[in-house]
């Protein structure tokens, strides 16, 4: 937690740079640590450092499994340009093989580009209500939504 607080609040490059080091050394040292490469994937997401943080992503979805942990490395592939619906397509398919049908799942067929998106969002809204936000997030076209997360 110490190197989230130094990380935090350092008012230099060199400061941060050095933070983002010493998580690499924590991962090395406890390479099974699941919840320090999550922390560690939310600093390099913060830094910009978007092919760091989507290889932590990976590790720590194959680990615990967790849909939207998957559709984060996809809107992240897909602000570096890398190739990205074949992503959305595997969340997509992690979502209904899980069993889940909540907003990650909806904005994971959004992102896609689904022709299903509309068919789907409007069975979830049968028992669901969409925040300010949600509907904020759903307002945008879908490539501005990933560059407003993950500018």
């Amino acid at each position: 937690m110490s190197y989230i607080i130094k990380y935090s609040g350092s008012k230099t490059h060199e400061g941060k740079e050095k933070a983002l080091d010493q998580f690499d050394t924590l991962i090395r040292q406890y390479p099974d640590d699941i919840a320090l490469r999550q922390l560690y994937s939310d600093l390099l997401i913060v830094d910009n450092r978007y092919e760091k943080a989507i290889t932590q992503l990976k590790i720590v979805y194959q680990n615990t499994g967790v849909p939207s942990l998957k559709l984060m490395e996809c809107m992240l592939t897909e602000r570096i340009k890398l190739p990205h619906n074949m992503c959305y397509r595997e969340v997509i398919s992690v979502f209904e093989q899980s069993d889940i049908r909540d907003f990650d799942y909806l904005l994971a067929l959004y992102l896609s580009e689904s022709p299903d998106f509309e068919r789907h969002k409007a069975r979830w809204l049968e028992t669901h209500t969409l925040s300010e936000e949600q509907k904020k997030v759903i307002a945008l076209q879908p490539r501005m939504l990933v560059n407003a997360y993950y500018p």
